[in-house]
């Protein structure tokens, strides 16, 4: 599997969902459920990263000694 669904998810919106023939049916998962697996991986990324999303920095007004 891809690390990024983002494009699987537009191809999968722009087809159909199911497809069926005399003796075989094929279907999609939900574009949904396509949609939510993807915010879920993105936020399961970012929890892991070890980046701040806070930077500390030293602040020295302009008038001080």
């Amino acid at each position: 599997m891809s690390d990024d669904l983002t494009p699987e998810i537009a191809k999968n919106a722009k087809g159909p969902q199911s497809v069926s023939v005399p003796g075989l049916s094929v279907s999609k998962h939900n574009l949904r459920d396509q949609i939510e697996a993807e915010k879920f991986r993105r936020q399961a990324g970012a929890a892991k990263s070890r980046k701040l999303p806070i930077r500390f920095g030293k602040m020295i007004p302009p008038g001080a000694v």
